[in-house]
Parts: C-alpha cells; sequence; structure tokens
C-alpha cells in the first residue's frame, strides 16, 4: 500500500491515507491524490546536523515531500557537544583525575592547574583536538 496526501483545490486537506492504488473519483474532480515521499539523507551527528522537515508541494506531478536537509555543524556547535561531554564525564573520576594530575605536576616541579584549567584540557583531548 502506499500512502497518498489528498488535496482539495491544490490545498493539503491534512488527510493521509493508504491505498492500493490512486482512486478516481468522478464526482470530486477538484480532489486529488498526491504520493507523498519522504527525503530523509544519512548524516554523522558528530559532525553534522539533520534539520527539518519541510514540506514541498508538486502539484503538476502530484507529489508531497517532506524533505530533511543536512548542513556541518558550525564550531560553536562543535565546541559545544565537546563540552557536554567534558560536563556528563562522572565527577568522581574526574576529581581523581584532576587530583593525580595536580600530584603529578608537583612531583614534576611544575604548578598545579585549576579545576576549569584541567576540564579544558580535557575537552582539547576529546576527538583528537
Amino acid at each position: 500500500m502506499t500512502q497518498y496526501a489528498v488535496y482539495d483545490n491544490q490545498v493539503f486537506t491534512g488527510i493521509i491515507k493508504e491505498l492500493p492504488s490512486v482512486p478516481v473519483l468522478p464526482g470530486k474532480p477538484y480532489r486529488k491524490f498526491y504520493t507523498t515521499e519522504i527525503v530523509n539523507p544519512a548524516y554523522d551527528p558528530e559532525t553534522q546536523v539533520k534539520e527539518g522537515p519541510t514540506i514541498e508541494e508538486d502539484h503538476v506531478n502530484f507529489i508531497r515531500r517532506t524533505v530533511y536537509t543536512v548542513r556541518d555543524k558550525t564550531a560553536q556547535e562543535l565546541d559545544d557537544d565537546k563540552q557536554t561531554k567534558v560536563d556528563n564525564l562522572d565527577m568522581v573520576a574526574l576529581r581523581i583525575l584532576f587530583n593525580h594530575e595536580n600530584r603529578l605536576r608537583t612531583l614534576e616541579g611544575q604548578g598545579q592547574v585549576t579545576l576549569n584549567q584541567f576540564k579544558n584540557a580535557v575537552k582539547a583531548l576529546i576527538n583528537g583536538s
């Protein structure tokens, strides 16, 4: 069965029906059944964002498309993702690693780092950047 969108005088009625074929309604020439299509491209959620859907109507070929688009994430979105990963780290493990880092720095004769500096260093390690 195929899904069809019901249009009256090229205006979508809000009804989508599953039918075996396009019905012919001789008493209702204003009513048309548009084939529905979904354009849903694959994407990498680590580096891209899927947006939509938007609806495209082809009144010549009687097609109603639900279209999703994909775009690359901005630098800010990538940075926000990294920050979210840091914020979601287990705080006990993060504190233990933070304490160990400062102990090593003390043994090496270097100054200690603050928790924010440590979190920024961890964020820089995420995804190898």
